[in-house]
Formats: structure tokens, sequence, C-alpha cells
């Protein structure tokens, strides 16, 4: 189940060309079947298809556009596609079942441009802000960004930043029903007993969907304070803002991104989960607190937009035995990195973010000797690559002295001997800025 979009997002609904014409007055009609305005008539076309295994996963992209399904998400082998559906919408679709969450990648035209994804007829934005091109699904079908919606069906949208006022605002334009799935999508919680009887009554099997006017109580804290089953206590008069991982969201009984779920008939708050993260020689070693245990989804992000930003540099599930496991290295690089964990209370964790180096080559040296006023260099398990190189002269050494000289080579060989790279006299070393990133410098010898 999609969870509800928390600070930055907005929520956003179409109407069908037909019905922005005729002002969106089927008031009778479910919002899943009076958004159509994503329908074009442009011949589909497949971008990218790929086979999967399950056990593999991994990712195809086309025109910008990257889906990428984690190890053990497929419950069979199965093709995964990306197609062109025209005006900018791309349908990404697997063959085989699947669970969990993926990640889709999609070209933005500014950094107010927004991810958009149709569930259930409605286009619903994808992210936790704008500007954010690579989002965590829980549902494929048609994508595509806020841009390229056009112009066309700039009325009959609903941008709105909360549930509340987004529901209203279908009210407004003349719905009085959604559909089912996007009333789970809306939710995205686990709802109490008070709240799914109210659910139950609104549904009743009903095909034209869920009544919206049910959604508003739910989210306007209709059944605060029910510990039971039964009537439902009159709405609160005010709704107190709760912290987040993204920021406030209005609506005591929201599930919070990041924390747990309020106690039902109880104050006591449950431990919130954390994921503590540091670097050991390149790697991101992850320590847990009161976390959620069970097979458990992460991908490793690095580049800046934290939480849910940058590159994914790698991706996997471990199985989470103990609250406060350690689970040593799970990712590896240099640059800023952070990890995001799916966990199996439905919640979305994040680590703190590290600054990873990618450790020195093992045994890496570089040994110089004088001969007739020359610096003749000798390395052993050196990078290889193109290498820039100074030469110092005088004191203060390694970082000190003077620079005699600089320059690069191209080495080719771990154990390669360089010959001549400066010439003096007086106190020499020379330092290497390595190709693995690191500095490097000889033994001091005496050029007469």
């Amino acid at each position: 189940m999609r969870r509800l979009p928390l600070s930055g997002a907005v929520l956003v609904t179409v109407c069908a060309l037909l019905l922005v014409i005729s002002g969106c007055t089927t008031g009778s009609s479910a919002a899943g079947t009076t958004a159509s305005s994503g329908a074009t008539t442009a011949q589909p076309k497949v971008l990218a298809q790929k086979q999967l295994t399950a056990k593999s996963g991994g990712s195809v992209s086309a025109d910008g556009v990257t889906l990428v399904v984690p190890a053990d998400a497929l419950e069979a082998n199965g093709a995964v596609a990306i197609t062109a559906e025209g005006s900018g919408m791309f349908d990404l679709s697997l063959t085989a079942p699947w669970h969990g969450k993926l990640q889709v990648t999609m070209p933005l035209a500014s950094p107010s441009d927004i991810v958009m994804h149709q569930v259930g007829g409605i286009w619903i934005p994808e992210g936790t802000a704008p500007g954010q091109p690579t989002v965590t699904v829980t549902h494929l079908s048609l994508f595509a960004s806020l841009s390229s919606l056009g112009s066309k069906i700039a009325n009959a949208l609903c941008l709105k930043q909360d549930p509340v006022k987004f529901l209203n605002c279908l009210l407004g334009k003349g719905l009085t029903y959604v559909d089912k799935s996007i009333a789970q999508a809306l939710l995205g919680k686990a709802l109490n007993a008070c709240e799914s009887s109210l659910l139950a009554q609104a549904d009743s099997g009903s095909t034209a969907g869920v009544l919206i006017g049910t959604l508003i109580k739910i989210f306007t804290g209709a059944c605060v304070g029910k510990a039971g089953e039964g009537d439902w206590s009159p709405p609160v008069t005010s709704t107190p803002s709760l912290p987040s991982n993204g920021g406030p969201i209005q609506g005591g009984n929201v599930p919070i991104q990041g924390g747990a779920p309020p106690v039902q008939g109880g104050t006591t708050p449950t431990p919130t989960p954390t994921a503590t993260a540091s670097d050991s020689n390149g790697q991101l070693l992850v320590q847990l607190n009161d976390f959620p245990t069970g097979t458990t989804y992460y991908f490793c992000h690095v580049g800046s937009g934290y939480p849910t930003g940058g590159t994914i540099a790698g991706n996997g599930s471990v199985n989470i035995t103990s609250a406060g496991e350690n689970l040593g290295a799970l990712c590896s690089g240099s640059g800023n990195f952070w990890i995001g964990f799916q966990g199996t209370d439905g919640h979305d964790y994040y680590s703190n973010q590290v600054t990873l180096a990618t450790p020195a080559a093992v045994g890496a040296s570089a040994t110089a000797l004088g001969s007739n006023g020359q610096l003749l260099v000798q390395l052993n398990d050196f990078p290889t690559g193109t290498t820039y190189y100074f030469c110092h002269v005088g004191s203060g050494y390694p970082t000190g002295g003077t620079i005699a000289g600089n320059g690069s080579v191209n080495i080719t060989s771990a154990g390669e001997n360089l010959g001549a790279l400066c010439s003096g006299s007086g106190n020499f070393w020379i330092g290497f800025q390595g190709t693995d990133g690191h500095d490097y410098y000889s033994n001091q010898v005496t050029l007469g």
C-alpha cells in the first residue's frame, strides 16, 4: 500500500478532458472513472525490455526513465519494460508477481517539477518534495512529470499539501467518491478498530468507491481516543501537529514516516527505531536500535538529496533477527553516503549521513633513491592510472618544504620503476596523488 506523501508533497487529481469542459460536475461518479486525462492517441512504443531473475532483480532504463527491481522482489523470473505512451507518459510494467518496493527515476524539467503516478485513475505525486527525480513506489502503472501533463488540464488539478484539503478540493469539483485503490493509497496507514468500522460502513461493497466524506472524517480524527468497537467520538476541534522525518503533518492518527504508529488505548510512546551509520575504510557500517525484525530491503544512497534522493549505489536485503543488531558493512565506496531501510512494519527508515573514503592500497609505497643529483622512484603495490606528483625539497616532511617541480605520470604497473622524476641538491622527497584518492610520500634522500 502506498503511503501518504509527507513534507513538500502535494496530492493531485485530474478529471477527464470531457469533464473539464463540462465543469467536472458528475458528482455520482467515482474519481477512478473520471480521471482519464492521461489517455493519449499516440501509439504505445516499447522503449526497453529486459528479462530479470527473481534472485538477482535488476534495472532497465530508457529516455531518462529508470526502474530498479531489488533482489528477491520478484516472486518468479519475468520481464520488465518501459513503454512510452505519448505526451511524456511512461508505462512501467513487470510480467511476474512482485512485492516490496521498487525505485523509479523520471526526468524532471525543473527543481519545482514532480514525479506523478497514476493510481486508480488519479494522478498522485511520488516522493517527499518537488524536484526529486528518484522515488520509491509500491505500485506500477503510468508515470509522468507534472510539467508534462500540460496546461490543458491545469484547471482540473487539485494541488494541496494535506489530504483533507485535497479531498475537499475533489468535493468542490463535484466528485463524491474515490476509487478504492485511491483510498488505500491516501490512507497508507494501519487503521484502528473504529476507523476500520467507519471505512467498512462507507464502502459496503459499493462499486462506486469510497465516500470522500468518510476519508475526511478519518483524517480529521473522528476516531481519536476510541479504544474499541462501536460508535466513535465527535471529531476533535483541533488537529495537533506531530513531528516526523519529513516535517509536521496534521492529523493525530496518521503514522509518521520513520516513527511508530500511535498506541491504541494508551499514551505510552513506543521507542523510535534508528539506524546509525559509521565509516570504516570506505565501508558503511550499520548499528540498529529498537528496529523491527524480519527480512528487510535496503538501499545505499550517495550524493545529495538526503534522505530520499541521491544515487542508488547498491541495494539488497538482510534478515534482521534482533532489534539492536549490528549489521556490519552494507555499502562501500567514497563520498557522502547514507542507507535507507524498508521496515517490516511498513515504514521507511534512514540512517545519518557519513563520508566514506576509499582505503589506501595495502602495502603501497614509493621508494626514492639518489643518483647524480636525480631522484629515482621505485613503486610497490601502487594504484595505477594517471597520477600527479610533486617534488619537495627542504624540511617539513611529508607535506612541507618547497615544491621544486611537479608533473604527472601514467602508472601502468603496481611495481613500476618510474626512473628520475626530480633533480637538484638538498633534502628531497616526492609526493603522489594516488588514483585511489590517497596521498603517498616517498622516503627522504639527499641529492648532491
